[in-house]
């Protein structure tokens, strides 16, 4: 069996298993009595960097599976490049269509402690800690040298979202169907390879565009509080619709080398 796909089995596996109390309890499809709180989702959401580390360790006996180091020198692009590219295409693209309201009347006040929530410790810890140095730091490599940046963004993207299935069984997860998560999570896999590829390969940039998307959820609400808000198309639909978009011109703008240097070949 190929690394890859014992990474991907290794990811899926471990975070479903772990996953599972929270699945059927009280809050999901209350096969049992007790109930789990949502802080049970932390432990799963470090498999990816759990398989990465084995299965480095299995087929190549050591346990330098990804190198947290490589392209610190160029990481201030992407550490600069990824939080605007989310701000864009979660917050101010889909302020401006789902608000009735004028846009000059929207709480745009709010981008004042975007970078607060960006670099809080609890947003790198929550997700983009455990993820990160497994879906960009181990497997986007691997997938870009075999199939090019746009098609290796494009399949680590659904098999990210889909990762995340269990997590639909559980109340107050999330709003959003499974195609329009899909949607979301694979454009914005595109514009997190275009910021990774950026940098050098830079894993602390991948975790920073991670927690850069998720607060965005957070400060659109802010930036929509008070505004009367249209019901259709719905909010996560034009966050999926904008995030795509965006990924289209940061495609066609870089003929899909996606920050990957011109002297380096691509697939």
């Amino acid at each position: 069996m190929k690394p890859l796909a014992v990474f991907f089995i290794l990811s899926y596996g471990i975070a479903w298993l772990l996953w599972a109390p929270l699945v059927v309890s009280k809050r999901g499809l209350s096969l049992v009595s007790w109930d789990v709180a949502m802080i049970w989702m932390l432990p799963g959401s470090y498999a990816p960097l759990l398989a990465a580390f084995i299965t480095h360790r299995w087929f190549n006996r050591n346990w330098r599976a990804v190198d947290f180091l490589r392209g610190w020198k160029r990481s201030w692009i992407g550490i600069v490049v990824a939080p605007v590219l989310a701000l864009t295409g979660i917050v101010i693209i889909p302020s401006l269509f789902i608000a009735k309201t004028a846009a000059a009347d929207l709480q745009w006040g709010v981008f004042s402690y975007y970078h607060l929530l960006v670099f809080h410790w609890g947003s790198i810890a929550g997700g983009p800690l455990g993820e990160e140095p497994g879906w960009r730091g181990y497997a986007l490599p691997q997938l870009q040298e075999k199939y090019g940046p746009l098609v290796a963004s494009i399949a680590l993207g659904v098999l990210w979202a889909l990762w995340h299935l269990p997590l639909f069984l559980v109340e107050g997860w999330s709003s959003s169907p499974v195609p329009i998560y899909v949607l979301i999570l694979t454009s914005l896999s595109v514009l997190m390879a275009f910021s990774f590829n950026l940098s050098g390969g830079n894993v602390i940039v991948a975790i920073i565009a991670h927690s850069a998307g998720n607060s965005c959820s957070h400060l659109l609400r802010g930036v929509l509080n008070g505004a009367e808000t249209r019901e259709t198309p719905s909010g996560d639909l034009i966050i999926g619709l904008s995030l795509a978009g965006l990924a289209a011109i940061v495609t066609i703008t870089t003929r899909g080398r996606l920050g990957v240097p011109k002297t380096q070949s691509i697939s």
